[in-house]
């Protein structure tokens, strides 16, 4: 039941437009919503009061990224998140329809129904047992009975079972159990006990299918109210449940976890009891059959069986929504390659639908265009880059997803999509011709870029040649091994999120600057420094080019500061949680040198944790006083800092100034007049097509539109030139190296300009604004 807006509530949300109040619990409030399309979703926030809880918001963080790997019909879907300060929330499908709580106050379910149930709940956990997330409160009130089945909801307090997630004693305040007391396994009430399991959500999986078939729960008090901590020899009331569930949920209120049947065997046992076998010839198959045991006997063991049965698809293969399409191809648990350029909306998943189904329609109306219109043709310009995230993976969901939005507004200038109100601010030199986005995934971790770019080989000629790749993800040693391959292709490729120095080849372009370029400019910004001053560096020793070739600017430019003062650390993928201590000896190593000055090589996701770590450094001096600090680092996209005053507001606190220099800064160039001349345009265009300034996020938004816009400038280019022809990948490149001078791009990060990759400045851009700031 959707109840109206309290009169405090916000009426809009990151863009999300709110038209009710769906339900409120201890940690937040969910919202019925509209996106920018008209499509009803549902908005997950955090109490004002739990906004300033650390522990609620890594537990909100926790349900973000744990959602974001699970991809089940069974599971609800998230579409979109947006952290930190300023109104956090989850943006998930909208489910109508009552919980399972809601439904039997009206009386237990029919028996047909409680079946369904149970395999329902069943597959939604072995979907997520088979990904390694432990639910850990799967109850009838986090169970969804929506119009086209059961959804699995709430899992702010699931965990990783392989350790990845943050530990329950980080979690939760010493004592404390997460999870619901009626439906919690009793190991999970044991002290000293690990944490919970796959086996605890079994339990609370037998519970809540008992629930649904009783009408009341498995364990009662005599007044008929549910039993909150049952005693160790009280046994479960399983009366009223049908013959052919009663010996399932017997062994799976087993008392010891290692004798309940797991989620797979609880599929295998339901399925030819719900779903009526195929017509096919019957084969032999060993499966696990359930003996039938009388109520008294809850507690019954499985008997292995050799029996005949037909056919039936047992869940174990990917499930159906990684089944690819649009030409990609599947490899491990990702669909990959370049996709068909009219793209399914959902062929990279739920958390892409909206922005890929826009490009989709984009890629069909130019294709239709040509075909009513030879004097309208078109080229194609793939966009590379990983489409599925998860902890292992370089970009957020959300990064992805803003990467899109940019160069979905950089198509649609130089296409003059119906939905902009103008065209001229873009400056292109034409109106042909038109640009097709491909979507080209290279795997989360740009693991299959190979595949790509073998793909992207027979995509050169006919009449819409591929004539440029665009993004190529972050700099990886995958970036390289891509550009290299794209250059022995004559294929021009110009990098977005691009900044690791060492990054070149022959067909190589980079929108940004260099990270030797960002140092060197936050030298000459610090000025000469005092020959007394101790500096230290704090820098990230994996195989990641970005953070190699920051540490070698830092040692360029503050060679003599630094000297050998520096330690190593091991740093976290983007998404995974950071290692506990991950700086404990680098900031007893600054505090040993008596620095104060710290140059920071390292990626984003690692930086609060640094910033932590420091404020503690009061330890290192045996009168407890902090000294002041200041920590010198650079973004490859926007600062970490802008837009986060509460952040900002804990660096004075703890004395420290962070100086950084980045390329983009969208927070400073939306109110003030120093903004690079193209960005104006190009966020009027990006709001007219649906998008918010709230989506410029990380800068990934801009990045990506100034690399798909650099390749369609140089097409129209010369199509302006040559009267109309279509360009090949070899006439693009011409033209980049000639984007200087009176030629540049009007991009949105500065007027750029491009020049031969083989010579100085070596692929890497002009003209990008650079900004320097100082926070704390």
């Amino acid at each position: 039941m959707v109840n109206p807006l309290h009169a405090n509530d916000p009426s809009e949300l990151h863009g999300y437009i709110l038209r009710g109040r769906i339900g409120q619990g201890g940690m937040g409030v969910v919202y019925l919503a509209r996106d920018s399309t008209g499509n009803e979703v549902a908005v997950k926030t955090i109490l004002p009061s739990r906004e300033v809880d650390e522990e609620f918001q890594k537990r909100f963080a926790r349900e973000t990224r744990i959602l974001q790997t699970l991809r089940d019909p069974r599971i609800v879907s998230v579409l979109a998140a947006f952290s930190g300060p300023g109104k956090p929330c989850l943006v998930t499908e909208y489910v109508p329809g009552p919980t399972l709580a809601d439904r039997l106050r009206e009386g237990p379910l029919p028996p047909d129904a409680v079946r369904k149930l149970a395999l329902d709940l069943a597959g939604a956990l072995e979907a997520a047992h088979s990904r390694g997330v432990v639910h850990r409160d799967l109850k009838p009130s986090n169970v969804l009975l929506g119009p086209h089945g059961t959804k699995v909801i709430d899992f702010g307090i699931a965990r990783f079972v392989d350790g990845g997630q943050l530990t329950e004693e980080q979690l939760t305040k010493a004592g404390h159990v997460l999870g619901t007391l009626p439906y919690l396994a009793p190991e999970q009430l044991r002290r000293d006990s690990p944490p919970a399991g796959p086996p605890a959500d079994v339990w609370a999986w037998a519970l809540t299918v008992g629930c649904a078939a009783r009408g009341r729960g498995c364990f009662v008090l005599p007044d008929g109210t549910e039993h909150p901590y049952p005693g160790p020899d009280e046994s479960p009331d399983l009366s009223g449940l049908s013959d052919d569930l009663l010996p399932l949920l017997g062994a799976a209120l087993d008392r010891d976890p290692a004798k309940r049947p797991t989620s797979r065997d609880l599929v295998n046992a339901l399925r030819p009891t719900v779903e009526p076998p195929p017509l096919r010839a019957p084969r032999v198959r060993r499966v696990r059959k359930w003996r039938a045991v009388s109520a008294g006997a809850a507690a019954a063991v499985l008997v292995p069986a050799l029996i005949v049965i037909s056919q039936v698809d047992i869940p174990g293969a990917p499930p159906p929504s990684t089944d690819c399409v649009s030409e990609l191809t599947l490899k491990g648990s990702e669909c990959v390659g370049v996709a068909d350029p009219i793209i399914r909306s959902d062929a990279f998943g739920p958390e892409l639908r909206t922005i890929v189904g826009k490009i989709a329609q984009e890629n069909q109306r130019v294709a239709e265009a040509a075909a009513s219109d030879k004097r309208k043709p078109f080229v194609r310009v793939a966009l590379v880059m990983p489409y599925s995230a998860n902890d292992n993976s370089p970009l957020s969901w959300t990064a992805i997803r803003e990467s899109l939005a940019g160069a979905y507004t950089a198509q649609c200038r130089a296409n003059a999509c119906p939905g902009l109100k103008e065209r001229s601010t873009t400056g292109l030199p034409g109106t042909v011709p038109g640009v097709q986005l491909l979507l080209a995934n290279e795997g989360s971790r740009q693991q299959h870029w190979e595949t790509v770019a073998d793909q992207l080989a027979g995509m050169r000629s006919g009449n819409h040649p591929v004539v440029g790749a665009v993004g190529l993800g972050v700099s990886l040693p995958e970036t390289q091994r891509l550009a290299d391959r794209l250059s022995e292709l004559k294929i021009p490729a110009v990098g977005g999120p691009l900044t690791a120095t060492s990054l070149q080849s022959p067909y190589l372009f980079k929108t940004s600057p260099s990270n030797l370029e960002h140092i060197t400019a936050v030298r000459k910004h610090l000025g000469r420094l005092g020959d007394e001053q101790q500096g230290f560096l704090v820098y990230d020793n994996n195989d990641d080019l970005y953070v190699k070739t920051l540490r070698e600017a830092f040692d360029q430019e503050f060679k003599k500061i630094i000297g050998t003062r520096r330690t190593g650390y091991s740093g976290t993928n983007a998404g995974k949680d950071v290692v506990p201590n991950l700086f404990g000896q680098s900031v007893q190593n600054i505090c040993y040198s008596n620095s104060d000055l710290v140059f920071y090589a390292g990626r984003d996701n690692d930086f609060p944790e640094f910033i932590k770590a420091l404020a503690n450094r009061g330890l290192c001096d045996q009168a407890g006083v902090l000294s002041p600090i200041t920590i010198v680092t650079c973004w490859s996209g926007r600062s970490a800092l802008s837009g986060n005053p509460q952040r900002v507001k804990k660096l004075a606190r703890d004395k420290i100034t962070v100086v950084d220099v980045s390329v983009l800064s969208p927070e400073s160039w939306k109110t003030s007049g120093s903004n690079p001349p193209g960005f104006t345009s190009f966020r009027t265009s990006f709001k007219e097509l649906g998008h918010t300034d709230n989506e410029l996020g990380d800068g990934y938004a801009i990045m990506n539109h100034d690399a798909v816009l650099t390749v369609a400038w140089a097409a129209e280019s010369f199509a302006n030139q040559t009267g109309g022809s279509v360009p090949s990948s070899q006439d693009v490149y011409n033209q980049i190296i000639n984007l200087h001078g009176a030629n540049w791009v009007a991009a949105a990060s500065g007027n750029l300009e491009f020049f031969d990759p083989q010579y100085p400045p070596y692929g890497w851009a002009k003209g990008a604004q650079l900004t320097i700031s100082e926070f704390g």
